[in-house]
């Protein structure tokens, strides 16, 4: 498998655009058509809150929190490991959690409508 970081991706697009993309740039929306093949490991809190967010690549690591605060994300990866925090607070369109979901430290779902 092959495996790359988001802030490897960022220099990546930094390179190829020539511009400054802000330290707090929304990658995953950029990456919507994912390759499955790839491990997306994130390094720090990774805040997509309030975003038109729908899915995440479906092998993601967070060695940090993710938030999705209000954001219309359907389902989540089956290989989501978050080391600290998950917060879906908000999160209407989310019906059900991966069977192999991994929170290290907390998960929000206040106001998500899981069954």
């Amino acid at each position: 498998m092959n495996r790359e970081t988001i802030e490897n991706i960022l220099n990546f697009l930094h390179e190829k655009e020539g511009k400054e993309l802000p330290k707090n740039w929304n990658i995953i929306e950029r990456l919507e058509n994912h390759p499955d093949d790839i491990q997306y490991r994130y390094d720090g809190i990774l805040s997509l809150s309030h975003s038109n967010i729908t899915k995440l690549p479906n092998d993601l690591y967070v060695d940090g929190s993710l938030y999705l605060v209000e954001t219309n994300i359907t389902k989540l990866p089956d290989k989501l490991y978050v080391d600290r925090s998950l917060s879906l607070k908000g999160c209407g369109e989310l019906t059900q959690l991966p069977d192999n979901l991994h929170v290290g430290y907390m998960l929000n779902l206040e106001y998500a409508n899981i069954s």
